[in-house]
C-alpha cells in the first residue's frame, strides 16, 4: 500500500500557519502517520505528523518564524522556556506593532541585533550576561529582567548592550530608559588610583577610554560602590 496516496499523496502542497508551503516528497517517513515534506522557500527538508500537516502546525526553521523576524529551532520553546519567553518577548515589542509596550521599543527604533535574532544565538549570548545566574535561578517571575539601557545605547539589543538585572536597579535609570538621548548630558569626572582627574562629556566616552563597564560606573555615581578598576567617578 502506498500511505503516500490520498490527501497527504507526494506532490500535495501544505501551508503552514507562518504561510510557508512545502510539498510532500517520494520518501519514506518514519511511520504511516508522517509525511517528508521540503519547503518551497529553503529547501529545507523535514518529517511531520499528518495531523500537523494538515492543521498547519510545522515549521521551517530556516526562515524567520518569530516576528517575522526571529529565527529558532526544534523544541527550543521546552529546552530553554525561561530564556525562550525573554527572547520572544524582546522581539515582539521591537517587531510587532500590536503589543501593547510597540510604542516604547519598535515604535521608537529599539532594534535586535542580526545575530539575536537566531535563538541559538541569544541563547549561548545570554549565559555570558551580568546578572545571568540570578535570572536563570530566580523563583519569582519577571524579577530579573533584560535590561539594554545600562550597560548600552539603549536602542539595540547585543551582547555588548545587555544584562539581566532587577525591575528595582532598572527604575534608577528610567530617566535614561525612557530617552536615551539625555545620557548625552550626563557629563562626568574621573579620578584614577593615583589622583589624576579627567573629565568626561557622557559615561559611554568614559568607558571606551578607560575599559570600565558602563553599569559599574553608575554604581559609584549613585553611591552603590566606591570605585571600579581603581576609578571613582562624580557627575560634573
Amino acid at each position: 500500500m502506498n500511505v503516500y496516496k490520498g490527501k497527504f499523496g507526494v506532490g500535495k502542497t501544505f501551508t503552514n500557519t507562518q504561510g510557508n508551503k512545502a510539498t510532500v516528497l517520494n520518501e519514506k517517513a518514519s511511520n504511516p502517520t508522517k509525511r517528508v515534506i521540503r519547503f518551497l522557500k529553503t529547501g529545507n527538508v523535514i518529517e511531520v505528523g499528518t495531523g500537523s500537516l494538515h492543521a498547519g502546525h510545522f515549521k521551517d526553521y530556516q526562515s524567520p518564524s518569530v516576528c517575522g523576524v526571529g529565527f529558532t529551532y526544534e523544541k527550543a520553546r521546552t529546552n530553554s522556556s525561561k530564556l525562550y519567553k525573554t527572547w520572544q518577548k524582546m522581539l515582539e515589542r521591537c517587531y510587532n506593532s500590536n503589543v501593547k509596550n510597540y510604542k516604547d521599543y519598535g515604535g521608537r527604533g529599539v532594534r535586535v541585533c542580526e545575530r539575536w535574532k537566531h535563538f541559538k544565538n541569544f541563547e549561548k549570548d545570554a549565559k555570558e550576561l551580568p546578572g545571568y545566574d540570578e535570572y536563570i535561578n530566580s523563583k519569582t517571575p519577571f524579577e530579573y529582567s533584560l535590561d539594554k539601557d545600562i550597560r548600552g545605547n539603549g536602542i539595540i539589543y547585543s551582547k555588548e548592550n545587555c544584562m539581566f538585572t532587577t525591575a528595582e536597579y532598572q527604575g534608577k535609570y528610567r530617566t535614561f530608559r525612557k530617552d536615551p538621548k539625555n545620557r548625552e548630558g550626563t557629563k562626568i569626572k574621573s579620578i584614577s588610583p593615583d589622583g589624576v582627574i579627567e573629565n568626561y562629556r557622557t559615561v559611554n566616552q568614559a568607558c571606551r577610554e578607560l575599559g570600565v563597564q558602563n553599569s559599574n560606573v553608575y554604581k559609584v555615581l549613585n553611591g552603590e560602590r566606591k570605585t571600579t578598576l581603581g576609578y571613582k567617578f562624580e557627575r560634573i
